[in-house]
């Protein structure tokens, strides 16, 4: 290991956070959503 990821690994990994993510999303309250999105917001 060269310190070198491969793509596909990276992708993997982009789409299991990514699902976390809308899963931890959907699961919280109206006002813990707003929040998500102000944060995903600032991110961007």
């Amino acid at each position: 290991m060269c310190g070198i990821t491969p793509p596909i690994i990276e992708l993997i990994e982009k789409e299991i956070i990514a699902r976390l993510i809308k899963q931890i999303a959907s699961n919280l309250s109206d006002s813990g959503k707003k929040v998500m999105e102000e944060v995903v917001e600032k991110k961007q």
